[in-house]
């Protein structure tokens, strides 16, 4: 046979003796029991996986301010803790913008709740409501004075659990109840909340003939359930 001819089959041979000694040093290098993984996923891995979403701190400051001030108000302290703990740690990691001294009142917050004091975590917990409510209208495509509303109409359940000691609040709470809606109501009806807004106009003039804690009293529970029902209007 030709010289030529052996070259090729000289080479096949010397290529697979090469391959098999590495494959030998491989299988020495590993450790006692194990094996080596020759599948096509091992082989020729596809693209690494993409890293997991960063965690986005998603919520309304001013919402647990105000699940703090109705289980202060029920006089549900474990709800109103826990409600406590969620909200410092919003802020912590994801400070909101509240208005000036707001980290006070989120103190005087947490005093309260720790005291089991009624009507100062309701007091603290709805100024809150007050400072935070840009971010909940903004959380909830709402007017921020649709937001206040529902402040104001807490308000009216403040100073009326105060009794006569609570009339300047309510008579505070009274005039801006006014204003706020007279600024808003022309949004409700070109959102289509006629019907909406003319309940409303009762109530706003069932707060001004209002002469006693316990007449403010009265309308608040249905003033704030018609705010819930302003907030609805904006979210059609």
């Amino acid at each position: 046979m030709k010289r030529s001819s052996l070259l090729p089959a000289l080479l096949v041979t010397l290529l697979g003796a090469g391959l098999a000694g590495c494959e030998r040093k491989r299988e020495q290098a590993l450790p006692p029991g194990a094996t080596v993984d020759t599948s096509p996923a091992a082989t020729h891995p596809g693209p690494a996986a993409p890293p997991p979403p960063a965690p986005s701190n998603v919520g309304d400051p001013g919402e647990l301010s105000e699940n703090i001030y109705d289980a202060a108000k029920a006089r549900d302290w474990t709800t109103a803790t826990a409600k406590l703990d969620s909200l410092r740690m919003m802020l912590t990691s994801s400070p909101a913008a509240g208005g000036e001294g707001t980290q006070a009142r989120v103190q005087r917050l947490a005093d309260a709740v720790a005291a089991r004091d009624r009507t100062k975590a309701m007091e603290a917990g709805n100024a809150l409501t007050r400072d935070f409510a840009p971010a909940t209208a903004a959380a909830s495509n709402t007017p921020v004075e649709v937001v206040m509303l529902d402040y104001f109409g807490r308000e009216l359940e403040i100073g009326a659990a105060e009794g006569e000691a609570g009339m300047d609040r309510l008579r505070r709470a009274g005039t801006e109840i006014r204003s706020t809606w007279d600024a808003v109501r022309p949004r409700v009806v070109e959102r289509g909340g006629d019907e909406v807004a003319r309940s409303f106009d009762a109530l706003v003039q069932r707060v001004e003939q209002a002469r006693t804690p316990g007449e403010h009293g009265a309308v608040a529970t249905p003033l704030l359930d018609e705010v819930d029902r302003l907030e609805a209007v904006f979210r059609r």
